[in-house]
């Protein structure tokens, strides 16, 4: 195993081992833990010809940079092993560790699998050391709903049956919701670094026991915990439409009305555009009223709250000066992004639905039947979200038109509805 500054894979000194050397995991999960709450951090990634990662092997930093403010940049030096399929003992021996209480990821969703193998070893190769050891906290950051029950679930298809309860007593998966754009890693200095804004969330469900590493991050205002499940999927699901909605939205406005609109600071200095994101937020935010009322949570998310944070957003993306229009669209990733960016799509549908369902007094909407049509009250009262949705659409149809990709049989059926000459039309 190729190692940088050694801290041998034993050494007792390790709290917090991370899977995933990539520009969220190091921009935002290390960051906080290893960064700001000052844990002794080690930072596992497969062996990798890239270039950021040969420069963090050579000189065993790296650096954030915060706001894009020159003044506030931040070394960070975590302890980096790179291994093989021929040295994941090294990383089996570190899980192992007892002094190690926090275990983070942030790998592609197809990875979580193979991080479970290593969990899984690492995990029956500490239970005998329990004696010695901290409750253990696994927290996956993959943006999927269920992150950590999901990996759990990997774990354990790993272990015997007799081995699952002996193996993971005292150990908690933890799902987490994390929100911070990090803009993608730079080494044009012959250093790696990462501009990230300094806001963050992370919200963690609250796990059935008191552990300290949550109480050290949660002492450090770092992290915030759900009480309950639907306090977590509220959270989850306030991200999901009020931000990442958001974000995707704005995305595809700027790019159909302008192909010079790069960052999004650029493209709600477009008035045009900004009056429809504060529009489309107004409306997220009834949607998600709503929801957290049939919830019984109107108290924990009251409509103040919710209006604060959509003015967070639309000020956090404002200041947007580092990521770009292509990345949020996938346009840099080729047509093989088209999958993803249609999943993406459904944080717009499914609000639009709980919007047309509370107008309509409709029950149970299914998201296939409604998710295009206007609401009945007439053409001069159109969602705005409607038309959010449908700009979406049209920069999906564009970018896949020329890109030759296919796309027949993911879209609802009433896209054939749509015009994409209008939004040609849009483009300046």
């Amino acid at each position: 195993m190729s190692e940088t500054k050694a801290t041998k894979p034993d050494d007792p000194l390790i709290e917090h081992v991370h899977f995933g050397a990539g520009t969220f995991g190091l921009g935002m999960v290390v960051e906080i833990c290893h960064g700001e709450a000052g844990l002794k951090t080690a930072v596992v990634n497969r062996e990798s010809e890239r270039e950021y990662h040969r420069i963090l092997k050579s000189k065993g930093s790296y650096s954030v940079l915060l706001d894009s403010d020159v003044s506030r940049q931040k070394i960070l030096k975590p302890s980096l092993h790179y291994y093989t399929a021929e040295t994941e003992g090294t990383i089996v021996d570190l899980l192992a560790n007892p002094s190690v209480a926090l275990v983070t990821t942030s790998v592609k969703k197809g990875n979580l699998g193979k991080i479970a193998h290593l969990l899984a070893r690492g995990l029956a190769k500490r239970a005998p050391r329990k004696a010695n050891a901290q409750k253990l906290c696994i927290v996956a950051c993959e943006n999927l709903p269920n992150n950590s029950a999901e990996l759990q679930r990997c774990v354990e298809t790993y272990l015997a049956h007799d081995q699952i309860g002996p193996v993971l007593k005292d150990v908690f998966f933890c799902n987490t919701l994390v929100d911070r754009i990090c803009a993608p890693i730079s080494c044009r200095t012959g250093s790696v670094q990462i501009p990230i804004e300094s806001f963050h969330l992370w919200i963690v469900q609250a796990p059935s026991a008191d552990l300290e590493v949550l109480d050290l991050l949660r002492g450090k205002s770092l992290i915030e915990l759900a009480a309950s499940e639907a306090e977590f999927k509220a959270h989850e699901t306030q991200k999901y439409w009020c931000m990442n909605g958001v974000h995707l939205a704005t995305a595809a406005y700027a790019y159909n009305q302008n192909n010079y609109l790069k960052h999004f600071s650029q493209a709600l200095a477009n008035r045009d555009i900004a009056v429809k994101i504060k529009a489309l937020q107004k409306e997220l935010l009834v949607a998600f009223s709503f929801y957290v009322g049939t919830m019984g949570l109107r108290k924990q998310f009251t409509r103040e709250m919710g209006d604060r944070y959509n003015e967070k957003v639309f000020q956090r993306l404002k200041r947007n000066h580092t990521d770009t229009i292509a990345r949020v669209l996938k346009l840099e990733e080729g047509a093989g992004a088209i999958t993803e960016l249609l999943d993406r799509i459904q944080r717009l549908i499914k609000p639009q639905c709980q919007i047309l369902a509370q107008r309509k007094g409709l029950v149970s909407p299914k998201d296939e039947t409604i998710a295009l049509h206007p609401p009945a009250k007439g053409p001069n009262e159109r969602l705005e979200l409607d038309d959010a949705l449908q700009q979406v659409l049209f920069a999906l149809m564009r970018f896949a038109r020329d890109t030759g990709a296919i796309i027949s049989g993911r879209l609802p059926e009433d896209i054939d509805k749509v015009d994409l000459a209008r939004a040609d039309n849009t483009k300046t």
